[in-house]
């Protein structure tokens, strides 16, 4: 896990069924510690495939949250090790499938966001509001229609503005209740009105419209690595590092705008910066073996752990020692 300046606590979570019928494989789980029972759990950002669910008694399809450039859905995604935090940016590493092969993405979120629906309507004080999200972490094979439900506790109205914040995305001291997520969409009804679903106003350049709503979602940016990652992320000074199965390592752009000013971060994909060869002392004749932990740097030497031993990187890119000798 990790630990925010602000005092949350970042963790993956996984999903106990690997069934086609639950729709949600993992997310990444933020709380805010508190006593006497009252931890919150400010966010959670779950990654799923596609589901269907009712609105006004009509069939609405969501389809998975992560889509690459090239349309390919990724799917079956589940988050590995933990997640790193620096300053106000949570990032995670996660595994799964893209068009039927393995693939392995690192995301990025914003740590502490507000959260807010907005109806772009006034709201009156005497009806009813309700908030819901289907249920992706159920068989929703035999459970079409499982719904979690925000309590009184977990929001606030802004009658006026016609904006409802979320707080929490669980009921203020049960972090192991059934979440909500800032990744799919809610419904929200006033009163016995009709049903209204948030989805984003962004879409891919084919229209395609994925995830969270608006003012919720808080995904800025997510990158598929080039091969299956092995190891949690660090952070770097403006880089994050991710370990390989192959006993390379990868960077990527901590921030995409310092090299694009121009790049919006509203959950698309980024490229990854460059990656090294696979990491072996020169003369071993056995093959580079996976990282096994998280690269950590000290000055201008980056340390990679992998399970022939440790290596050494000076400026990232030659290797100047090995688990046995200077090279």
């Amino acid at each position: 896990m990790a630990l925010s300046r602000r005092g949350l606590i970042y963790f993956n979570g996984r999903a106990s069924s690997e069934s086609e019928t639950y729709p949600g494989r993992s997310a990444v789980i933020a709380v805010k510690e508190q006593g006497s029972n009252q931890s919150r759990v400010q966010w959670t950002y779950a990654l799923y495939d596609g589901f269907q669910m009712t609105v006004n008694g009509s069939a609405v399809r969501v389809p998975p949250r992560l889509r690459r450039a090239d349309g390919v859905y990724l799917t079956k995604m589940r988050f590995l090790g933990a997640p790193a935090v620096h300053n106000d940016t949570v990032y995670a590493v996660a595994s799964g499938l893209a068009g039927g092969q393995p693939v392995s993405v690192l995301c990025a979120f914003k740590a502490a966001p507000e959260f807010m629906l907005r109806l772009d309507t006034r709201i009156d004080q005497s009806a009813r509001v309700r908030v819901r999200q289907p249920n992706l972490f159920v068989d929703r094979g035999s459970q079409t229609e499982a719904w979690i439900e925000l309590a009184a506790g977990q929001y606030t109205v802004d009658y006026d503005s016609g904006i409802i914040r979320i707080t929490s995305m669980a009921p203020p001291g049960a972090v192991a209740a059934a979440y909500v997520t800032a990744s799919a969409p809610f419904v929200v009804q006033i009163g016995t009105g009709p049903e209204q679903v948030s989805i984003p106003s962004r879409a891919d350049s084919d229209g395609v419209r994925r995830g969270g709503p608006d003012g919720v979602d808080n995904l800025l940016w997510f990158c598929v690595l080039p091969g299956p990652a092995s190891s949690s992320p660090s952070v770097m000074g403006d880089v994050v590092w991710v370990g390989l199965a192959d006993g390379s390592v990868v960077s990527v752009d901590a921030d995409p705008t310092i090299r694009n000013p121009e790049y919006q971060m509203t959950g698309a994909e980024v490229a990854y910066r460059w990656v090294t060869p696979p990491l072996s002392a020169p003369g071993d004749p056995m093959p580079a073996a996976p990282v096994i932990m998280p690269p950590s740097s000290g000055g201008e030497v980056l340390a990679v752990a992998t399970g022939s031993g440790v290596f050494a990187l000076e400026d990232t890119v030659t290797l100047i020692a090995d688990s046995s000798r200077l090279l």
